[in-house]
């Protein structure tokens, strides 16, 4: 009884607002002759409307991290799409479509579109999206100034950075959400010149509003700082508008299209107070008048302009062409060196702004041509030029509001380094078709890469990639891929960075060129080797059973390393196979294995220290990441065109595991593993109420268990002198329920 009441009060409202269309049906029923028996088409829908409400059984930031489904209890389902047009016989092509998705939650999306089809259309949209974080964070801060000023409450004691010694610090503890949200309007049209001329334009607005967390610290090195981790502001404005010209011809086709990009962020900076009196910084940097200030992200702006194309010269050779120079610039104002006006600056910035701006130009040409029956030539080149022309200063710097400005001589002087890179890429590639049911594909990639302001001037890269697709029988299809591929550097130049970002004087006064180890390599400019292997096959026993096979492999072998990353393998397979007996119902299952493991190599190294004792010092770790997903599920018509069911299970388990070796010089604890469990259950029922009306059932079920070290168990006062937010890793067990009416027409 309860039950028909609540589908009652679902179903009558939509009863009700199309009932003069129901009534209209009713009376044409009445001219049908008793012994007439008719079959009706089935109808065609262009069009339905969803209202519901659901039920939450527990609060979880983490399941509705960007759904919005955070907190326990009732929720409303609307979703809706409406769709107009002319009648087929009336001449006009003319519609309009509204369509709105999650209207109930955070999550929502609403747009609109009119238009004459092959003419114009119209269109604009609102599209909401919840980052939800942490639910669970605490800070000893007092939050000014809408979130850009940090504050320790009346009564702080401060410490010489210990935070275990901060005896205020958990009884100042609040809660803090860490969560934003962003916001996206768009609007534009399009419009056909002609049969072969199309131009649009669109503007998109999207804001960004909440907070994320950054590290505040104190102190310059290992040896002095402290800090904290606190909730930076954000609130971000961006505009986008984008205009493009397209043309679309028999043997020609091409776009110009053009973007401009204006980031603006409300709130540019952080202040925060200091709650340690360490006795290592300047007198004048300490609790309680001692603040550190710093930057978040800056404006900038970017315009683009992007040609792309393909011309067919006959049925055989095509060739394609994609062309984009994008120019960007951040000119925001700099920050003082420091807040701290009792530290003492004597040299003043070089210029009031980073003045920055890159230009970047990119070009991709292609051609492919069929030569004969069986052959396939084709040829691929890319050029890619980032030009850095932000201009050079010394910056002596105030290390974190924590002392006094160095000098010209000391490592505190540093110079600012405007990264270029260049890229030319070439490929050739051969397919050669053996027989309807077996087809080679070869190719060789050719790349080089130069960057300066870099330990490695220039990479090249030689690669081979072969694909043979086979059909040994009208049932099983599948292909196999092998490739390898060698990068080898022009030399490594260890201390290249330290040598162009430190001042002649300091360089001279140290007497000392690198910071890293001379023999550390960066693994993205090191010298590597890759062979990868893939393939995939898929078997149709009969018409009733689909089965497939998707495996990769991959091994880079970084030979020239000997301290920083030396290999790296990652491995996956999927089995999947489906099962349809009947039209009535089919069932499915998968399973999916991964693995990722990684190698390095490092040495217990700080600068000032002699390059001895090499094997006491020397440490390794291995990283091996394995994740196991495993779904069944089925859809099946338990009523035939009345009601319809889908069960869907997946199970995934994901495990991280470290291992460590050291010398008898290197001090190490092994790092616990990390584990991510998830089990989750979804069932849905369609139910043909009536000729227009369904009703919609669902049930969602969700239990995450995760265990991280470096959340649980830390607590804000746990690290020796970090102020932490205690926020611990996410687990839950949620059950979602719902039920709704849908009205199609």
């Amino acid at each position: 009884m309860i039950m028909k009441k609540i589908l009652g009060y679902l179903i009558l409202p939509l009863v009700l607002l199309f009932s003069q269309g129901a009534l209209a049906q009713d009376d044409d029923d009445d001219f049908l002759l008793d012994d007439e028996e008719i079959v009706e088409p089935k109808p065609v829908y262009t069009s339905e409307i969803e209202i519901g409400f659901g039920w939450q059984s527990q609060d979880s930031f983490k399941f509705g991290e960007f759904s919005g489904l955070t907190d326990r209890g009732a929720f409303i389902i609307g979703n809706l799409r409406i769709s107009r047009r002319d009648a087929w016989d009336s001449g006009g092509a003319k519609y309009w479509t509204l369509t709105g998705t999650n209207l109930g939650l955070d999550s929502r999306f609403l747009g609109f579109e009119y238009g004459k089809q092959g003419k114009y259309k119209i269109f604009v949209s609102y599209d909401q999206t919840p980052k939800n974080l942490w639910e669970d964070a605490m800070t000893p801060f007092i939050l000014q100034n809408s979130g850009t000023s940090l504050v320790l409450p009346a009564g702080w004691v401060p410490s010489d950075r210990e935070v275990s010694q901060l005896t205020q610090l958990n009884s100042s503890l609040q809660p803090i959400q860490i969560a934003h949200e962003r916001q996206k309007f768009s609007g534009g049209f399009a419009w056909n010149i002609d049969k072969q001329w199309t131009f649009t334009s669109e503007f998109t607005r999207e804001t960004k509003q909440g907070n994320r967390t950054i590290a505040a610290i104190f102190g310059s090195s290992g040896g002095n700082f402290a800090g904290m981790v606190v909730p930076e502001p954000v609130d971000y404005e961006t505009d986008n508008w984008n205009i493009s010209l397209q043309y679309t011809g028999k043997k020609a086709q091409f776009a110009l299209d053009y973007n401009l990009s204006n980031f603006r962020n409300n709130k540019p900076t952080l202040m925060f107070q200091n709650p340690f009196d360490a006795s290592s910084y300047d007198a004048d940097a300490r609790f309680p008048d001692s603040f550190g200030l710093m930057a978040t992200a800056p404006d900038n702006k970017a315009s683009r302009v992007t040609f792309s194309g393909g011309y067919t010269f006959d049925n055989k050779t095509r060739g394609t062409i994609n062309i984009v120079y994008n120019h960007s610039t951040q000119n925001d104002l700099f920050l003082p060196y420091t807040v701290n006006p009792n530290l003492v600056v004597t040299i003043p910035l070089p210029r009031s702004s980073l003045m920055g701006e890159i230009n970047t130009f990119m070009a991709n040409i292609g051609f492919r041509s069929r030569v004969g029956k069986r052959l396939t030539l084709g040829f691929d080149f890319r050029h890619e030029n980032r030009d850095n022309e932000t201009p050079i200063d010394v910056f002596i710097r105030v290390p974190n509001d924590s002392f006094d400005q160095g000098t010209l001589d000391s490592s505190q002087a540093r110079l600012n380094i405007p990264y270029d890179r260049k890229q030319n890429k070439f490929k050739f590639d051969i397919g050669y078709k053996f027989s309807s049911d077996v087809k080679l594909a070869v190719a060789y990639i050719f790349e080089q890469l130069e960057r300066t302001y870099s330990e490695v001037a220039k990479t090249k890269e030689h690669r081979v990639d072969a694909k043979l697709r086979f059909t040994p029988t009208t049932k099983t299809f599948g292909w196999f891929g092998i490739g390898f591929a060698d990068r080898n550097g022009s030399g490594y130049e260890h201390n290249a960075l330290f040598l162009l970002g430190h001042t002649p004087e300091f360089i001279e006064e140290e007497g000392e060129e690198f910071e890293n180890h001379p023999l550390v390599r960066k693994f993205f400019i090191a010298d590597r080797e890759r062979f990868t292997l893939n393939g995939a096959f898929n078997w149709l026993p009969n018409d009733q059973v689909v089965v497939g096979l998707y495996g990769h492999y991959t091994k880079d072998d970084y030979n020239e390393t000997f301290l920083g990353l030396l290999e790296n393998k990652t491995a996956s397979g999927t089995f999947d196979i489906a099962y349809t007996p009947n039209d009535v119902i089919g069932y499915y299952a998968y399973v999916t294995f991964e693995s990722l493991e990684y190698d390095q190599a490092s040495y217990s190294y700080r600068p000032g220290n002699p390059l001895d004792d090499f094997a006491a010092r020397l440490w390794t770790a291995n990283t091996h990441d394995k994740v196991t997903t495993f779904g069944v599920g089925f859809d099946w018509q338990a009523i035939k065109d009345k009601l319809k069911i889908n069960a869907d299970f997946t199970y995934s388990n994901a495990d991280t595991e470290f291992f460590f070796t050291g010398g008898t010089s290197v001090s190490f604890l092994q790092i616990p593993d990390l584990n991510s469990k998830l089990i989750a259950i979804e069932v849905k029922f369609d139910y043909q109420y009536s000729n227009n009306l369904w009703i919609r059932g669902r049930y969602w079920f969700q239990d995450l268990n995760l265990t991280d070290w470096a959340l649980d168990g830390v607590d804000p006062d746990t690290m020796r002198r970090i102020i932490g937010l205690g926020n611990q890793s996410p687990r839950y067990s949620v059950h979602i329920i719902g039920i709704s009416t849908i009205y199609r027409f």
